[in-house]
């Protein structure tokens, strides 16, 4: 995945995750996903390094950029476990890769979540939203019927 199919992706993903979502591989590999969670990683780590150096954040400063990539691997591996358990109790067929996929996808969010400063429970329900969403549209669904 190239820098330019990564920043397409990331645009595709949020002007409009329905139709990012519905067209969405399910299967094809970790590779694609877990490169683009990275990349916008290191944009997140970068976003948030420039905020705590200038005091707009309270955060890990400088060492987001590399930590922040690597948690995103980490989150994507247990979110996409996460999702395949939850799809898997609503009587889903979707492997776990597509969960994984999923998690990889919706990171497209984190650096305009980063400079929103969102917080607490603002912060939890829209990761929820963003999961849960976006695998109901995985699984043919509808957007607002995933419960």
């Amino acid at each position: 995945m190239d820098f330019e199919a990564i920043k397409q992706t990331a645009l595709s993903v949020v002007r409009d995750p329905a139709s990012f979502f519905r067209q969405m591989s399910k299967t094809g590999g970790f590779a694609d996903p877990i490169v683009f969670a990275v990349a916008i990683g290191v944009v997140n780590g970068l976003v948030t390094a420039i905020l705590s150096l200038l005091h707009l954040r309270l955060g890990p400063g400088v060492s987001a950029v590399v930590l922040l990539p690597i948690f995103a691997v980490i989150g994507c591996f247990i979110g996409g476990g996460v999702l395949f358990v939850i799809w898997k109790i609503m009587g889903s067929q979707e492997p776990y890769e597509t969960g994984v996929r999923v998690v990889a996808y919706t990171s497209a969010i984190g650096p305009a979540v980063s400079v929103l400063h969102a917080q607490g429970i603002v912060e939890l329900v829209a990761m929820i939203r963003e999961r849960l969403v976006p695998g109901a549209l995985v699984r043919g669904g509808q957007p607002w019927k995933f419960w």
